[in-house]
Order: C-alpha cells, then sequence, then structure tokens
C-alpha cells in the first residue's frame, strides 16, 4: 500500500488521534473528520506532525528568505561574486527544511537528509 493510504478505518482512526493530540498542545484542531474522502487533507494531515503547523514554517521561512535575498544583493553592492541561481535555490530549500526542523519534529530524519541534498546541490551549482 502506498505511503500515506490507509484503509478506511485506520486512516479515520489516525485523524482522531491527530485530532486529540493536536487539542491537547492547547490548540484547536483542524481536521475535520468529514473531509476524510479528500485526498489533499489525508496528505496534509498526514504531514503535520513531522513538518509542524503551515502558519509557523510560512513565518520562520519568509525570515530566512528575507535574510537570503538581504546579503544575496548585499554581496553584489560588495563587489562580490553573485550566487548562482542553483546556489540560491538550494540556500532556499535548506531554509524551507530549517523551518520544518524549527516546527515539527526536530528528529525526522528526511529533514536532515534534504539539507544535506540541498547543500550538496548548492555545492556543485547544478543537479546531479
Amino acid at each position: 500500500m502506498p505511503r500515506g493510504v490507509y484503509p478506511r478505518k485506520n486512516a479515520l482512526q489516525k485523524l482522531k488521534n491527530m485530532a486529540a493530540r493536536t487539542q491537547t498542545r492547547g490548540r484547536v484542531s483542524r481536521v475535520k473528520l468529514a473531509t476524510f474522502g479528500d485526498p489533499v487533507v489525508a496528505l496534509l494531515s498526514d504531514r503535520a506532525t513531522p513538518h509542524g503547523n503551515w502558519e509557523d514554517n510560512a513565518r520562520i521561512f519568509r525570515r530566512f528568505k528575507e535574510i537570503i535575498d538581504v546579503e544575496c544583493r548585499a554581496r553584489v553592492e560588495r563587489g562580490q561574486e553573485a550566487l548562482k541561481d542553483t546556489q540560491r535555490e538550494a540556500l532556499e530549500m535548506i531554509a524551507t527544511k530549517m523551518s520544518r526542523v524549527l516546527c515539527g519534529t526536530p528528529s525526522h530524519a528526511d529533514h536532515w537528509d534534504d539539507i544535506e541534498g540541498y547543500a550538496r546541490l548548492g555545492k556543485k551549482g547544478s543537479q546531479f
């Protein structure tokens, strides 16, 4: 069975468990059990734990991106070599993964593997 696809009974129980965990952290759950059949809702629910709250992620990532933008412009103004598009994109993707570490499950191995992968891409300046 593909990852994230669960038989109806197991998925319903998983959503109930997620809602209960979310409520115990002092937040109101946004998971609506009536939308179980929506695959997008199921996907978002499945990723909520390792990735954290979407609004928090967006806020933190935007702050990282502002720093990247300001410092990339400052490099050019100082006469330094501009970052290649691939290097800048790698930095932004690393920032996305860092926001997930800060908002979600910090021990989720995929976050760290992705950071390593994007760092390698930035180092190479091109895709594998």
